[in-house]
C-alpha cells in the first residue's frame, strides 16, 4: 500500500480475507495512511452458494458482519468476483444470453448478490457497491438488472487475450463475429471500471515490454473514454502462493 502511493495509484481492490482479522485491518488502516480508496473485495460466503438451503439469510449475515466492521472506512465493496463467470452454463458459452446461465447457477447467484446488496447499504449507506465479471458476459446483468438487482458501479476484467477493443471482442474468428461489449455496458447507466487488465501472463514469458505496451494501450483507451472511471492494473505486486503457470502479472519484481 505504502508502494501504491509512491507510485501515485489511487485506488487499491484488496480481497477481504474471513480468516485473517490482523491484515483485514492493516488493510484498512494503512489504506488511510497512505490517503488510498480501498476497494475490499468481499469473496462468496459463508458456506457453498450452490447448496446453503438458507443462502440469503446466511449470506445477508456475512456481509453485515464484515461490512460492519469497518463502518465509513471502506467506500467501495465489490461483491465476490466474475459472478456472471460463476453463473455460467460452461465456458463453451460465450455468455452474452440470458440462456447462457442455467436457472439453478443463476439464482444461487443471483440470490447471494441481492443479499450481499442490501447488508452493503443497510450496514454503511455511505459505501458503494462494486459488481464485476469479465469477457462478454452480460446476459446475466441483463436478467439480474432487470429483476431489481441493486448495485452502484459496474467493473469489468480485460485482458490481452480478449483484444484491445472492448468493442470489438472476437465472437467467432473463422465468420469474423464480434461483439460491441463496452457499448453494451454504458447502457447500464452505471459507472464503469475496468477492475483487471494485464498481458495475458504479464511477462511470465520475459517479455516485459509486451506487457508494458499492452497496459499502455487499454490505459489510453480507458482514460479517453468519459464513461470509465478507474482502471486497475492486475496486479501490483505478485502473487506468490499463484502456481508457476501463473505468474508474471505483478508489475514490481
Amino acid at each position: 500500500l505504502r508502494l501504491s502511493k509512491e507510485l501515485g495509484v489511487q485506488s487499491v481492490r484488496v480481497e477481504y480475507s474471513p480468516n485473517n482479522k490482523s491484515a483485514d485491518d492493516q488493510a484498512v488502516q494503512l489504506a488511510k495512511e497512505n490517503g488510498l480508496q480501498l476497494v475490499f473485495i468481499i469473496p462468496f460466503g459463508p458456506n457453498d452458494i450452490f447448496s446453503d438451503k438458507n443462502l440469503y439469510s446466511n449470506a445477508h449475515k456475512y456481509v453485515s458482519d464484515i461490512v460492519g466492521q469497518y463502518v465509513g472506512k471502506v467506500p467501495v465493496w465489490q461483491l465476490a468476483t466474475e459472478v456472471a463467470s460463476v453463473a455460467l452454463i460452461d465456458g463453451g458459452h460465450h455468455g452474452v444470453d440470458r440462456v447462457d446461465y442455467p436457472e439453478s447457477k443463476y439464482q444461487a447467484v443471483a440470490t447471494w448478490l441481492k443479499a450481499a446488496s442490501k447488508a452493503v447499504k443497510e450496514s454503511d449507506p455511505s459505501a458503494r457497491r462494486l459488481i464485476n465479471d469479465q469477457w462478454v458476459h452480460v446476459g446475466f446483468f441483463d436478467r439480474f438488472i432487470a429483476e431489481g438487482g441493486d448495485f452502484d458501479m459496474l467493473g469489468w476484467n480485460w485482458f490481452s487475450d480478449m483484444g484491445t477493443d472492448m468493442n470489438r471482442a472476437v465472437l467467432n474468428s473463422k465468420t469474423k463475429q464480434t461483439y460491441k461489449l463496452l457499448s453494451k455496458l454504458k447502457e447500464y447507466k452505471k459507472d464503469i471500471w475496468i477492475t483487471e487488465s494485464n498481458r495475458r501472463l504479464g511477462s511470465h514469458d520475459g517479455n516485459d515490454k509486451a506487457q508494458a505496451d499492452y497496459i499502455q494501450t487499454m490505459a489510453e483507451k480507458a482514460y479517453g473514454d468519459e464513461a470509465i472511471k478507474g482502471y486497475f492494473v492486475f496486479n501490483l505486486v505478485e502473487d506468490q502462493q499463484a502456481p508457476a503457470a501463473e505468474k508474471g502479472y505483478g508489475l514490481v519484481n
